[in-house]
Formats: structure tokens, sequence, C-alpha cells
């Protein structure tokens, strides 16, 4: 089998795989019930959870290190295995090697990978960085000038540790542990210290933003359409990174570690060890010093993975999309709806319902026929307002004996032979079962295939002139057990379906800003939609953590299906959700057919929140879209935990009820129902930090560590402004269009020492490469008057 690199678990469904579909919602016809030898998976038991699986630390050697290089800013040696191979889920390796590299002050690379490489078992072990980027040794890095030591021993087999300089911390520690590396099993055990506090390793929902120390975060991606969003279970992405916050005397110092691989893992939490299993690729561990949390996750950003793209200012926008819209008329009255009640909408999306049969790159003629809906898009553009349809990866096979099910996508890619195979000698390609039916998927490896996809939109746009693509499904999902028809779990498709490095792939028209979002990611992503929730209150509160987790990996633009996607909402809960949402980058509404409408003018109580919230998110859109600039330029976080921007305060390190956007906006929301206020506490106010009423622009009084009632009716969400802060705002209009040509207005919170600062990042907001950019820096001090721009 061709090796490669991301691990997707095909989960097989038992049973019927047709859908009921409403009528009058399109004229797909459902495709026939797969048989039960289509479905049936074999039944596996994790070795986790397994009283009788083996125990590589018990019964491995480990390895022994030889002829050690020591240099200015690297260590190399030979790794031997250190006796009789266990072979416990594998066949041992029995030669490895090590590189250490100090990449610059405060980062520092260990790698640990078979020393026999070639071309057949490279890509198995080997990650290239046009997958995923890799850090390297800065020009005059030293390991004199690092803040990290890697220390190391051979007692009883080799064993290393990352000590920061300074202070002598053990961050990451494998003595009194093996490295057991086979050729589908590789393990590493840290030691961690007690009641540690670790965030981090999306995606996962999870009730807590910090990771509790009894935990299993498992990362091998699927698409489960029965049960998208399972509680502490894996889903659709690799993220294999985590932050560290230790405290001392109101002081702490943070890290980040992140292990650089693609393949299924496992991240097992215990009271005092954390283990790293994964079952391919090799070790590839990055740590970076920090020492405060924002900046080592900046670190691992700007040094490794890399910055996240801009997003378009558009994008910041409200976004509104439901599966069940049956026709462009259907659209155009949901617009109608949000400006009769005169609720910003600035974008229009559709799900499935506007494909013919769902097979992508097509458009149904009864319901969505080109001419009635190239009028639509003309009126929706000449608003300010954009269309973003959904795009899955899965292209449907049709049948050969039948001219009528002609596609001609799926033609023009068996043309040039890129769908991905079966592997194994198997020539023919790898069948799956989605939407449209038995489907196949294109191989982004391959260099045509970036070329076919590019042209498959440029035809489409000509069609529809669509503002940017909604992927859904990229990580590789079918309703079938490996190839249809075969059963072999073992012949699930192993690599990215749906990975388009840099600008391949995406069309530009004058070069505007692209547009696209999924919910299957990786390290180097830049953005990502949270899947579909559920519409409850616990579902929601849970976003929250979700969120902050993204921002220790480096995604800050994030959000979730605003009053939840799955099962019925309420008018309460619909309100508080709109509320919150309108403080995550992504905004956007979405909910399944079968349900009631939540459309934020569905209700007049939800139609008043949402206005209010909605007024907050655009006067702060300069602020946001400054963010996103740093975010871009240095690795900012946007989203952050409480703990972030006060990182002395112990108390703060499980907060997440509330979070900050930036260092300035504080967020308060109402997470559950039947109440008139909600709970927070306001960080600093012990060192003499000041907090503003965003509303009010009132002073908030408040004691250190006191959690604090605040008034909150159903349609308000309180916010405060952090003292030393000089907001740059516009009078918000209709869309972002119009609100970037209203008057400023700076908003200024003094400090404790009566002074204030800001800054502004000012550009076209649609240019990939925009030529007319304005960087502005604001002071202001109650003693002068005194403005300093620039």
């Amino acid at each position: 089998m061709r090796a490669i690199y991301l691990l997707y678990l095909v989960l097989g469904i038992t049973g019927q795989t047709t859908l009921d579909q409403p009528p009058g919602l399109n004229t797909f016809t459902p495709t026939p019930t797969l048989t039960s030898s289509l479905n049936l998976a074999p039944s596996v038991t994790p070795n986790i959870i397994d009283p009788k699986a083996p125990n590589a630390q018990s019964l491995c050697a480990g390895y022994k290190a030889s002829n050690v290089v020591t240099n200015n800013a690297s260590i190399t040696a030979d790794l031997t295995l250190a006796g009789a191979a266990c072979d416990v889920y594998g066949n041992d390796i029995l030669d490895l090697l090590l590189e250490v590299e100090y990449q610059n002050a405060t980062r520092l690379n260990v790698k640990v990978y078979p020393k026999y490489i070639v071309p057949s078992n490279r890509s198995l072990y080997i990650l290239d960085d046009s997958l995923s980027p890799s850090g390297s040794i800065d020009l005059g890095s030293t390991a004199a000038s690092s803040e990290l030591i890697f220390e190391w021993s051979n007692e009883p087999s080799f064993q290393f540790r990352v000590v920061r300089k300074g202070s002598g911390e053990t961050i990451f520690d494998t003595y009194g542990s093996k490295i057991v590396f086979e050729d589908q099993f590789l393990e590493v055990v840290t030691s961690m210290v007690p009641s540690y506090n670790i965030y981090g390793l999306p995606e996962a929902i999870r009730g807590s933003f910090r990771l509790p120390n009894n935990y299993v975060q498992t990362f091998w991606n699927q698409y489960n359409e029965m049960n998208d969003q399972p509680i502490d279970a894996n889903m659709h992405c690799v993220h294999p990174v985590y932050l560290e916050t230790r405290y001392g005397d109101n002081s702490s110092k943070s890290h980040v570690v992140y292990g650089r691989n693609l393949h299924g893992q496992e991240w097992i939490m215990r009271p005092e060890q954390l283990i790293y299993r994964t079952i391919g690729g090799s070790i590839d561990f990055y740590f970076f010093s920090g020492p405060t949390p924002t900046e080592a996750i900046a670190q691992q950003q700007v040094g490794v993975i890399k910055t996240a793209a801009m997003q378009p200012y558009w994008s910041f926008g409200f976004h509104q999309v439901r599966w069940g819209y049956q026709n462009w008329t259907v659209l155009q009255n949901i617009i109608d709806g949000y400006a009769d009640a005169n609720i910003q909408l600035e974008a229009i999306w559709n799900d499935l319902d506007y494909l013919l049969q769902y097979r992508i790159f097509t458009h149904d003629n009864n319901t969505y026929p080109v001419p009635q809906g190239q009028e639509f898009l003309t009126r929706l553009h000449a608003n300010g307002q954009y269309w973003m349809p959904i795009l899955d990866p899965n292209v449907y096979v049709p049948d050969p004996t039948n001219a009528t099910d002609a596609n001609p996508t799926y033609n023009r890619g068996d043309e040039l032979g890129l769908y991905i195979r079966r592997g194994e000698g198997h020539e023919d390609y790898y069948v799956g079962d989605q939407w449209p039916g038995f489907s196949v998927w294109p191989d982004f490896l391959l260099e045509r295939t970036q070329d076919f996809w590019t042209n498959e939109m440029i035809m489409y746009h000509e069609q529809l002139a669509f503002d940017g693509w909604w992927l859904d499904i990229s990580d590789l999902s079918s309703w079938c057990t490996g190839s249809c028809g075969t059963g072999r779990l073992d012949l699930n498709p192993i690599h990215v379906p749906f990975k388009l490095p840099g600008e391949p792939g995406q069309i530009n028209y004058d070069y505007p800003e692209a547009f696209d979002i999924t919910n299957a990611t990786e390290a180097a992503s830049a953005s990502h939609w949270g899947g579909d929730t559920n519409s409850r209150w616990g579902n929601m509160y849970m976003t929250i953590p979700q969120a902050l987790t993204f921002s220790v990996a480096g995604v800050p633009y994030f959000g979730v299906e605003t009053c939840g996607f799955n099962g019925n909402t309420d008018m309460e809960l619909c309100t508080r959700w709109m509320e919150l949402s309108a403080f995550f980058p992504f905004y956007r509404n979405h909910n399944s057919r079968n349900t009631i409408a939540q459309e934020a003018f569905r209700w007049a109580t939800t139609a008043e929140g949402t206005r209010r919230a909605m007024h907050v998110r655009f006067q702060l859109l300069p602020y946001w879209y400054t963010l996103f600039y740093h975010a871009h330029t240095r690795g900012d976080t946007v989203l952050r935990a409480l703990s972030w921007n006060f990182p002395n305060e112990e108390i703060l390190k499980s907060v997440d009820n509330q979070f900050m956007v930036g260092p300035s906006i504080l967020v308060t929301p109402v997470l559950a129902p039947l109440l008139q206020q909600s709970q927070g506490v306001f960080p600093g106010v012990a060192t003499g930090t000041r907090w503003y009423d965003w509303y009010t622009l009132q002073e908030v009084q408040a004691s250190p560590g006191q959690n604090v009632s605040l008034p909150a009716p159903l349609e308000v969400i309180p916010v405060h402004l952090r003292g030393g802060t000089i907001i740059a705002s516009q009078k918000p209009g209709n869309t972002t269009k119009t609100t970037r040509m209203n008057p400023w207005t700076f908003i200024v919170a003094l400090n404790k020492n009566e002074q204030a600062h800001g800054d502004l990042y000012l550009d076209d907001g649609v240019s990939l490469e925009p030529s007319d950019i304005k960087i502005v820096t604001v002071s202001r001090s109650r003693f002068s008057n005194k403005k300093v721009v620039c």
C-alpha cells in the first residue's frame, strides 16, 4: 500500500444508509440501501481499555546511543536497540538516528527516525514540508544562546529531558521510561508535575479547557454522520500540540510542546505521566520556551507551522445557512427577513440543497436554475453581500451503462487518472459511499489534481459567481468499510484528500482575498468551523473551551454552528448563543433540515439580542481586523483565556466560562437557562487593572478573585473593556462594506496611570497582497492631549 500521512478511520455503519429525504427539498432520489456486507466493520478493542493488552514499557528494551556528535547548534547520534526485539505491536526498528537542533533561543527540536531510509519507505517515516511545515536552525543560533537545554543518559537505556537553562526546571522528561519504535507503534513517556495544567490537543468536544489528568486524546480523523460531535472523542482534526503552564508565587511560566506527526495518535494523560503513541511516522518534537502562554503559542507559529493567512474583511460579518433552503426564492426570503428585522447579514450560504442529487459542481435545474441564480447573485453583490456554497471533495461515480447518469466532473478526473486508488497493487479506484452515492476522491498530492480542481471551480464560477467555498467532509469519509465491497478496514485511504497547499486550487478574480473554511484541519491551517453541534445549553458552553483550544494550535479564525445544528433550539437558547457567537471570529447560524427554523429574526427577543450584540461586533470590526493582522504577522492569539492575559493569577487557570478577544475585550456570557445575570471575575484588579462596562463606559468596582454577578437581561451579553486601551471604532452599517465608509470614533479607557494606547491596521480588506496599507498607533494621557499617530 502506498505509504502516506494522515490516517482516516471511516466508520462502518450497520443497517440502512439511505436518507429520509423530505419532499420538496430537491429532486434527489436516494441511492439504494447498501447491503450489510458492505457496511459491517470488524470489532476492535483499543489497547487502552483492554486489560490484556501488552505493556510496551515493561516488555521492550529501549535503545542505546553511540557515535554522539555535538556541534554548536546540534547533537546527532546513532540509537541501537538495547536488547532483544519485543515486537509488541509491530517489528522493532533496530537502528535509529537522533537529531537535536537548537533552532533559536526559544525553540528546540528533537527527532528520532529510522537510520535506513529508502525511497520506498521514506513517506512512511518522514513527513514532507509540503504537507506540514517544519522548523530549521536560525542563522547564528547556538546551544549557548538557547533558553533550553537537552540532557540525555544511556543508563539503563537512552532517555532524555528538556530543561530551562535559567531555572533548571524540566519541561519534558523521559527519564525512567523507554523509547519504543516499531514499524506501526511508537511510544514516548514523559513525567509530569503534580496537578499539571495543560491545554490544547484539538479537536475534541470537552467540558473544560484545562485537560484532566485521566484523559485520552485520540487523533484519528473521522466523519460520523450519525454523531458528528461525540464528547471527549476523536473528531476531524490533527493538531498534536499542547500548552503547559506552571505556577509559582505570583508568577508562572508556560511552554508549548508540538509533536509533528499526521498519523493516528493517542496522547494519554495520567496523574504523573503523559504518554504519546502513534502508529506511524517518526518522533519529531518541538519545544517552545515561552515563558508566557501567548509568547509560546506565537513561537510555535512563527518558527514552525507558520502564521495564519489573513481573512477578508467581509468574513467578520454575520453568515446564515440552513440545510433545507429549497430554492433561490427561499434564500431571498431569508435575506429579506434579516433586512426587515434590521439585522446585519453579510453572507448567505447553501448547504447540499442546491446540488443535483448531491453531486459537486452541479446545480438542480428545478430548484436552483442558473438564470435565476445569476439574477439573485447580481442583486446580492450589488448590496455588498456574498454567497458561499458547500463543496464536498467526493466525486460521484456514474453508471457507465446509463447515459442519463453522466457526471462530466468524474469523467475529466478519470481521464487524468487522479483519483485515489485502493493500493496493495490494485489499480482500481477506492470507492466509497457518500451523499451522492458511490464516490471517489481526488488525490490532491498530485500536481495535476490541483490544476483539475482549479479548472472545475473556474467553470462553475462562470455559471454562478460564488464568493468562497465551504469545504465540508474534507476528512475522507464513507459509509462503507474500506473500498465498497471489500469489507477491509485496512483499505481505507490514508492521506489528506483535500489538502491544497498555498494558492493552487483557489481561483482569483481581480485578485480578491479568498475565503474558505473547513472542519478538518491540521497544523498551518488558518480557519476552522466547529462542526455539527447539538442545540443544547451544554453544547453552547463547550464551544468556549473548543475555541480556546484552537487558539493553542495557532488557528485564529474559529466559529461554531450558532444556536446548534442538530435538534430543535428555542428562543432563549438561540438568543444567548447569537450573543455569544458575536464574539467569535466566525459568526454563522446553521441548522439541519427536519428542525425548526432558527434564523435570528424568528423571535422578537432573539432579534433584539442579536441586534445589540452585533452592534458591538460591528463597532469592533477594526479591532478584530487589527488582531488578525497581528496573528498573521507575528502569531498573536485572537481568542484568549483569561489566564493568558494575566499569567500570574493561578486562580484563572480553569476559567472557561469567560474569555477575552485579544488583550482588551472581556466577554462574560450567560451559559445556562432562566438566568438574568452572568458570573465572572475581573482579572488583574489586585495589581491595578481597571475595567469599564462597554455599554455605559462606567468603571467596574471589583475585588481580587471576586466572582461578580453581572446584570444580563435576555437581550444583553456583558462586555467589558480593559483599562489602558484605545479602540478605533466605526458606526455600524448594514454590511461590513457600508460600515467601512462610516466615520471613526476612538474609545479611550485609561489605566491606573491615566494612560492608554492602541493600534490600528488598515488595508482594502479584499486584496491578497494589498498595496496600500496603514498602521496607526495612538496613545493618550489624562495629563496630555498629545496623540502619536504613525
